[in-house]
């Protein structure tokens, strides 16, 4: 009953009542801005503007202050800026988790120039991916940046997000050392993916009909692998696969002509659980990335497609309906434990 629920006071900064009620995710819908809540200034505020390098000393997970007189707590985090960096107090300890890596790995990518310069000249290079490029309608320079980027990502999988200048030093002089190999290894494995990918626009210039809802389904999947969103937090197994997904899609498009109803059916069923997904996220942003249950999930459906699709090819582990529902039961479980 709601007379057991608390009634909660929404005040500024100078505690004048902006909201009240005793539902607070909808005070939370109406209030938030997306932006950190303007805070009374203080003289020992982590906050810093125009950050060029680690000069700002160690950066604490959690910052408290007071405002209207009651405690307030933020969570510092490195955020990369459109020309340079910031140190910004964020309200929620997830979006700062992500702000703070992103931060980190642009860090890196400036300070590493040199390397990045050469690695834009070198990966995905020559002729045949020029028209590859053209054929699938990819922008290769973001594609390139989000290659660079998503080796970073990967070396800040599995240990705790550097806050102090020497743990910076010692996280970006291991990546360093590995930096240009891991990247040219990505691209080499894009570029194959690519090709496939490629192959699969000119099959479709030869289907008899148009297969509008199939051939449209296929290229939003190839733009969702490719886009910065997917790619630079993929990690170093699953880019492995994108070759074996342009692959499946080739395939798919081939057998378009004698194998629309068939394909029609598989999209029915895959459609569900990916939107079981897309909704999620939309209303939890960060949540692949947060959550190891959703980022399986995602992957998962991905090799779901491959054996509605390409039955003749391997999936990299066993899935089903069956198995999706499991994993999706994961995933409401940790929403619910981590309530945004």
């Amino acid at each position: 009953e709601d007379f057991y629920r608390m009634n909660i006071r929404v005040v500024d900064a100078e505690g004048k009542l902006l909201g009240q009620g005793r539902d607070m995710a909808s005070l939370v819908a109406e209030f938030r801005s997306g932006e950190a809540a303007a805070a009374t200034p203080q003289t020992n505020s982590p906050e810093r503007k125009n950050v060029e390098r680690w000069d700002f000393g160690d950066l604490p997970a959690v910052w408290k202050s007071k405002a209207a007189g009651l405690e307030v707590i933020a969570y510092p985090a490195l955020v990369a800026e459109k020309d340079s960096f910031a140190v910004r107090l964020l309200d929620y300890p997830c979006e700062a988790a992500l702000a703070h890596e992103d931060g980190l790995v642009s860090l890196a990518i400036k300070q590493a120039s040199q390397l990045a310069k050469s690695l834009r000249k070198s990966l995905l290079a020559g002729n045949q991916l020029v028209l590859a490029f053209a054929a699938v309608e990819v922008d290769r320079k973001q594609l390139i940046e989000d290659v660079i980027a998503a080796v970073a990502h990967q070396s800040l999988k599995g240990i705790e997000a550097p806050r102090s200048d020497a743990a910076f030093k010692q996280w970006f002089d291991a990546l360093r050392g590995n930096w240009y190999a891991d990247a040219v290894a990505t691209g080499e494995q894009l570029a194959t993916a690519l090709k496939a990918w490629s192959a699969a626009r000119t099959h479709a210039t030869k289907l008899s009909g148009d297969y509008h809802d199939s051939q449209k389904d296929c290229w939003d999947d190839m733009a969702c692998l490719l886009d910065g969103a997917t790619l630079r937090h993929a990690g170093t197994a699953w880019l492995r696969e994108y070759p074996r997904y342009a692959k499946a899609a080739e395939h798919r498009i081939g057998r378009l002509n004698g194998q629309f109803l068939k394909d029609q059916k598989a999209m029915e069923m895959l459609a569900p659980w990916s939107d079981k997904l897309a909704d999620a996220a939309s209303r939890y942003p960060g949540l692949v990335r947060l959550s190891d249950e959703a980022f399986h999930y995602q992957w998962m459906l991905k090799e779901f497609r491959v054996s509605l699709f390409a039955q003749q090819m391997k999936t990299r582990l066993p899935v089903s309906a069956k198995r999706l529902e499991q994993q999706w039961q994961q995933v409401l479980q940790w929403i619910e434990q981590n309530p945004r």
